[in-house]
């Protein structure tokens, strides 16, 4: 194998790769949110959107040097994992609260 069969093989990969990661069926037509935006949306603090991160319990993407989240991505990691339970009943609870004023 010469290296020029080396390169091309490397330059197929590559370009494989960044095909599935950069095209726009990756993130759909659904728009990225910021900590901020996904703190509004979920009712907690930025702090509690960092914790969740560092903890992995939230999926976060990367566009460039600037940090995303998708919130169908956290919706399903909401579902998924038990810890968001009592912060999901905590929600529900309020909303009914809110409705009943």
């Amino acid at each position: 194998m010469s290296v020029s069969d080396i390169k091309d093989i490397f330059i197929d990969c590559f370009t494989e790769f960044l095909r599935q990661n950069t095209s726009s069926t990756s993130m759909g037509a659904e728009k990225p949110l910021k900590a901020s935006e996904l703190a509004k949306a979920l009712d907690v603090s930025i702090a509690t959107i960092s914790v969740w991160e560092n903890q992995g319990l939230l999926p976060a993407r990367w566009i460039s040097n600037r940090k995303f989240y998708l919130l169908s991505e956290v919706n399903a990691a909401m579902k998924l994992d038990p810890r968001f339970e009592r912060k999901n009943t905590l929600r529900k609870k309020t909303s009914a609260l809110s409705t009943i004023s």
